[in-house]
């Protein structure tokens, strides 16, 4: 009837149709399976296969990772999924139109404001700067280097940026390593 909206209950089935909805970018379903279940924002019951917010970082949904983290998910607990470095590694570098950021990028941006920095280092001892290289992220190595990432630091296998661009074949990455001061070690 003219004027009248239908209510529509939305079935959620189970959690992992959650992941779901993070990687579709499907933000009004995202904050309908909150408001029936609020612990899935920190998986509390433990009954998702992997983070909330590393989902939504992996899959290069910047709005998905904002809600969470308005809504208190947390990238240190109750583990710590080291934004920068998913972000560099796994959130797309392509850009959605002329004039917006790619969301490696907007993600790096908010992950800096929230505190992290590039000299971060996750379990195996990278820096953003290794994973954005290891990932074959030209723009986001150029924006860490300019940013002042230490071109030569060292993962806990010895491995530079510089080594894991040779290994990769990366050329344009090692060319703007050496540029930045890369050594050969």
């Amino acid at each position: 009837y003219a004027g009248e909206s239908a209510v529509v209950e939305i079935s959620f089935f189970d959690d992992s149709k959650f992941l779901d909805y993070i990687k579709q970018g499907n933000v009004a379903m995202v904050e309908t399976a909150i408001k029936k279940d609020p612990g899935l924002i920190t998986n509390a019951n433990q009954s998702l296969t992997t983070s909330p917010l590393e989902m939504a970082i992996q899959n290069s949904q910047v709005d998905i990772v904002k809600l969470l983290m308005s809504k208190g998910a947390s990238f240190t607990s109750p583990e710590n999924i080291f934004p920068l470095h998913k972000s560099a590694l796994y959130a797309s570098s392509i850009q959605k139109g002329k004039d917006k950021i790619a969301p490696d990028r907007e993600l790096f941006d908010l992950f800096l404001s929230k505190g992290c920095t590039i000299k971060d280092k996750d379990d195996g001892g990278n820096t953003p700067l290794h994973c954005a290289t290891r990932g074959g992220k030209l723009d986001l190595v150029k924006f860490l280097v300019e940013k002042g990432a230490d071109v030569n630091a060292k993962n806990d296998f010895e491995d530079t940026p510089l080594k894991i661009a040779e290994d990769k074949g990366f050329v344009s990455i090692i060319d703007v390593l050496r540029t930045k001061g890369a050594l050969d070690k």
